[in-house]
């Protein structure tokens, strides 16, 4: 067989995973492919590849965020509580990025008294400015993991609340 990915030949018989006897053929250049780029085709997601799934975030004095859970999250401040978004849990592995963005909205039913912000602890937000967000509004705000340095660091500035 040549060298690079181990496509399915004509002269086999097209299989699936976890069949009985007949090895895998029908996964098996994509699978060779993941595992050549450092990725575990077996693992239940894959650190780094964009999802483009909405993730809520609980509301509350220091919302968790799992970064592997996509990228786009939401966080709805349901009460006027001081709100730090905390650290992100499972940061990229080593030698890869990410860009998230999160949507912090005031669905308090009245005016935030302390503006929302981050976490700049290990691992955590670095950032410029955060904007004070009105009932009924939103904001964005778009991070991107550098592993080198070991932060989520703000990418451009919010804008105003929406």
């Amino acid at each position: 067989m040549a060298s690079g990915l181990a496509w399915t030949q004509y002269t086999e018989a097209v299989v699936g995973r976890n069949h009985p006897v007949l090895a895998d053929t029908d996964n098996r250049a994509l699978r060779q492919l993941l595992t050549a780029s450092g990725l575990n085709p077996d693992a239940a997601s894959f650190n780094g590849i964009v999802t483009n799934v909405a993730v809520a975030l609980t509301s509350g004095v220091a919302p968790a965020l799992d970064a592997s859970l996509g990228t786009y999250f939401t966080l709805n401040i349901t009460s006027n509580i001081a709100v730090v978004i905390a650290v992100p849990l499972n940061a990229p592995a080593a030698g890869f990025s990410q860009f998230i963005t999160i949507a912090v909205r005031n669905s308090s039913g009245g005016a935030l008294t302390t503006t929302p912000t981050f976490n700049t602890g290990a691992g955590g937000f670095k950032f410029n400015t955060v904007t004070a967000v009105p009932n009924g509004k939103q904001v964005l705000y778009q991070f991107c993991w550098d592993a080198i340095q070991g932060f989520w660091y703000q990418v451009g500035s919010p804008g105003p609340a929406l």
